[in-house]
This record gives structure tokens, sequence and C-alpha cells, in this order.
């Protein structure tokens, strides 16, 4: 079996998360199932720091306020396979700054990489600053994954990595817990071959440069958007979802999709 291990950059995540709870989850707290994201990875490393504490604030406001995260890092330290390193921070110029953080990822990441301990190394991660990283990585003969938020990594750090995994809402909602999970339904992504697919009462209402025509219905209680798809010939991908504006969401997240703000009224099979 290959020996896989996985790292993340607790910051990078937390962000993420931060952004999917946003668009998707009315900016609900959501919670991460360490265990699923581990996956199939032997060991896993989660760094992070604990936040500096504020001007004028007290023993008393400051231990409150990270007591969440001081939890969250005992918990993760808790799971099997998994263990937490943590940096430090400060409050420079009104920007909180962490340390020693990065440099604990790269030291890790190249000693497990020098030492044969691992066979691939899948990180989470966004920040440009990783790029020598990966790049000595890669050199080094090391197989490296890197799974990034798309809407805030460097275009330079995801062609640094061997295998590149958005971070998109569908990979985020299959790490997420089960309580977090039960906040929404995910749309369902189908594919169909064209002869087989009803068309009835459809309308188109957007055109792509890649897909061409866009088509919406709506099949009882769901939305449905669909599309030819470019890479199989007499073939449709479809995407149902019982909310339009998650629909509509996820569409231009994952597809590049614009669909109109409002939910077309035509269109009901």
């Amino acid at each position: 079996m290959e020996v896989k291990y996985l790292f993340i950059d607790g910051g990078c995540l937390r962000a993420t998360l931060k952004k999917v709870s946003e668009r998707y989850f009315d900016g609900r707290e959501l919670r991460i199932n360490f265990t699923q994201l581990r996956g199939n990875h032997i060991k896993a490393f989660y760094y992070d720091a604990i936040p500096a504490m504020k001007p004028k604030e007290t023993e008393l406001e400051y231990t409150k306020r990270v007591q969440p995260r001081v939890e969250l890092h005992n918990h993760i330290a808790t799971l099997a396979g998994f263990h937490v390193y943590e940096g430090d921070s400060r409050i420079r110029r009104n920007q909180v700054q962490q340390k020693e953080v990065d440099v604990m990822i790269a030291v890790d990441m190249l000693t497990h990489t020098f030492r044969g301990n691992m066979e691939r190394a899948t990180f989470i991660a966004s920040d440009i600053d990783f790029k020598p990283l990966l790049d000595a990585l890669v050199r080094e003969g090391m197989f490296v994954q890197l799974m990034y938020p798309p809407s805030d990594t460097n275009q330079a750090l995801i062609n640094a990595a061997d295998a590149r995994t958005p971070l998109a809402i569908d990979t985020i909602y299959g790490v997420l817990d089960r309580e977090s999970q039960a906040l929404l339904t995910l749309p369902s992504r189908n594919q169909w071959t064209a002869h087989d697919f009803d068309h009835t009462g459809s309308v188109e209402i957007a055109r792509h440069e890649t897909y061409g025509e866009v088509r919406y219905r709506r099949v009882a209680e769901e939305h449905s958007v669909y599309w030819a798809s470019p890479t199989q010939f007499d073939h449709i991908l479809e995407v149902r979802c019982p909310n339009y504006e998650t629909i509509r969401k996820y569409v231009e997240d994952l597809y590049l999709i614009r669909l109109p703000d409002d939910e077309p009224r035509e269109a009901l099979v």
C-alpha cells in the first residue's frame, strides 16, 4: 500500500471553511470531520497558531476568545494518526502575524521526504510562499498533491504540484460532520445519453464558451440545469437541487457558468 502523509495549513483550512459557510450556509458554524479528511493517509499533521493577546485585552477575555481554538487543537490531537503543531502569533500594525508555522511545515515535509517515510504528500495550503517548498519536494522525487481554495491560490503554487484538488463546495461538504452536512442539500450531478434525456419544458438560460447552450427546467420539486458534455459525445451533464440559489452558486463555482440571479418561472415539467 502506498504510504501517504497529509499536511494541513490550519489557517488556510479555517479561512476556506469560513468562505464556504458565508456563501452556502448563511455564515453558520461548520465543523470538519477530521477522520474523514485524513481518509487513507497513514499520518496527518495539522499546523496552526493560537491567536495573540490583543492590546488592552484582559487575561479572562483572551482565554475566552482562544478557548475554541485550543479545544479544536486538543480534539484533533486525540484522533488516530493526527499530530498537531502550534506556532506563535503576534499582533503587529493591527495585523495578526503567525511565526514558525510555515517553517515547521517546510521542515517536516522535507524531513519525511529525505528519510523516505512517505511515498506521496498531500498538502492543504494556498500561500504562494510555499512554492519553493513544493519545487524542492518535486525535485527530490516526492509526488505532491495540492488541495487549495480556488479563489485564493496563486496559479504558480498550483502549477508547482503534481496533482491538484480545488477545495470547492463538493470537496468541503464531503469532509463536514453530519450535523454540518444537514444544514445544506448539496446539488446532485448526473450524466445521461442525449437520446434518453427529456427536454420537455426546458428553456435556455445561459451560454458558455466551453459548454455552449445551458438549459433549465423544473422537475417536480427540483431545479435542473444541464448542458452537452464537452468530453463525451452525445452525453448530457445535469445538476439538480431543490434550492435555486444553491444550484446557481454551485454551477458558477464548479463550472464557471453564470446563471440568472432570479429563478426562471417558466419550464415546469
